[in-house]
């Protein structure tokens, strides 16, 4: 099996991959991350010749891989988003727990006399 084949199975089972909406995200992150990994290893293999076989097989990666990168962005996103909502929750939190702790204590206070 040429390295074209084996990029070309590799890349439709991480685009699979990625449309299936799973729940658990860090068993996913984990697939997609294993199959990113044997498909670098495999284009860096790739060398011509390449029989018109080869060539369809290599513009039909190249279409996938449009909407990996999408899928992968959007999943950067989320990940993003989340990250940000547990800063926010955190320091609300912190904010609940302690209110005084943010209070400037350098203030001055002027006493006007009659």
């Amino acid at each position: 099996m040429t390295s074209v084949i084996k990029c070309y199975e590799v890349t439709r089972s991480l685009l699979q991959v990625l449309q299936k909406k799973s729940t658990e995200r860090d068993q996913l992150l984990e697939e997609i991350d294993q199959l990113l990994e044997v498909r670098q290893a495999l284009l860096v293999e790739l060398t011509p010749p390449y029989t018109s076989e080869e060539k369809e097989m290599g513009k039909q990666i190249i279409k996938w891989n449009k909407e990996i990168d999408s899928i992968l962005r959007s999943v950067h996103e989320s990940i993003q988003s989340d990250i940000q909502m547990t800063s926010k929750k955190k320091t609300s939190v912190n904010k609940y727990t302690n209110p005084y702790a943010s209070i400037q204590q350098d203030g001055m206070f002027y006493d006007k006399k009659n």
